[in-house]
């Protein structure tokens, strides 16, 4: 989420001045358990699908941030989930549920190729010029949880805090 967060930063005068332009966040349907009290899991127990979904939730809740501060800029913000692709992620995971991972997306999953068509289409496909701020899967737009400015604003100021350098 923070690599996200602190590329579109550095790129936004470039996007703005080659306006339009657009910003597509790959995000997931399987998002949430974000607490923004404890995104580094030092009053929690780690566990990776939790920290996966908690980066999701965050990619989606940052782009809703976004998109607001993009209003007329001509730059757009959409997110956008992939569907299950047949990639190394999950066997590179471990455990039960990386085995249940791997095998379903061996099986079921989506060429790479075909994850990555939305993410073209909202890039590219006029269909889309102008949208911003919503979430899409496989070229549809989805109604999308995490819609809640409060705590949209409260990530945004916690990502600007943690890109920033420590003082020495």
């Amino acid at each position: 989420m923070l690599g996200y967060f602190l590329l579109t930063q550095r790129l936004l005068p470039l996007l703005r001045q080659g306006a339009p332009a657009r910003v597509v966040n790959v995000a997931s349907e399987l998002a949430g358990e974000l607490d923004l009290d404890d995104v580094e899991f030092r009053r929690r127990r780690y566990r990776g699908i939790a920290a996966y979904s908690q980066s999701k939730q965050a990619n989606r809740m940052w782009t809703w941030a976004l998109a607001r501060r993009l209003e007329g800029s001509g730059v757009t913000a959409n997110a956008m989930h992939p569907g299950g692709v047949n990639t190394p992620l999950f066997r590179k995971g471990g455990g039960l549920m990386g085995l249940a991972g791997a095998a379903y997306a061996k099986a079921m999953g989506k060429t790479p190729e075909a994850g990555a068509d939305t993410v073209v289409w909202l890039a590219a496909s006029p269909e889309v010029e102008g949208v911003s701020g919503r979430f899409f899967i496989d070229r549809r737009e989805v109604a999308c949880r995490f819609r809640e400015t409060r705590g949209e604003e409260a990530l945004w100021t916690l990502c600007q805090g943690m890109i920033r350098a420590p003082t020495a």
